[in-house]
């Protein structure tokens, strides 16, 4: 079975969504467009949509919208409160993971407390949805390369 394999079942299929395309997520998003990965992107800087506009892949300010459907979600965060709040919402308002795709896998990269991150994981299983706490390290470089 694979990472993106559910217990039980097949891969789930759709785009890859990527949410924070700061120094090191927009760098890899760009990476994995040329690819030739069906990607979406997502950051909450209008500022930073507009650096990427040429990217070549649709862009949203809203998680939600760029998650919907998605296989694969990789978050590049700045805290573990910002991935949880993109994950599950707020009150009254669902979060990404909702509209995943049935047995998705979500790619946290983002820079967060372990613990929070182990208890945003046994959540995202209660819905069916696999994660791999992934935290990057490095510098701009090498995620350009």
């Amino acid at each position: 079975m694979s990472a993106a394999t559910p217990a039980g079942g097949a891969p789930a299929r759709g785009p890859v969504a990527f949410v924070g395309l700061g120094v090191m997520g927009g760098a890899m998003l760009r990476n994995l467009v040329r690819a030739g990965a069906d990607c979406r992107g997502c950051d909450a800087s209008p500022a930073t949509l507009e650096r990427l506009a040429d990217l070549g892949c649709p862009l949203f300010a809203d998680p939600v919208d760029a998650a919907r459907g998605a296989a694969v979600l990789v978050t590049m965060l700045p805290t573990s409160a910002h991935t949880r709040q993109v994950l599950f919402g707020e009150a009254g308002r669902g979060g990404a993971a909702a509209v995943l795709a049935d047995g998705a896998l979500v790619i946290e990269m983002s820079t967060g407390d372990a613990l929070e991150t182990d208890r945003i994981a046994a959540e995202l299983a209660a819905a069916g949805l696999r994660c791999i706490d992934a935290p990057v390290g490095r510098t701009r470089p090498v995620a350009r390369w």
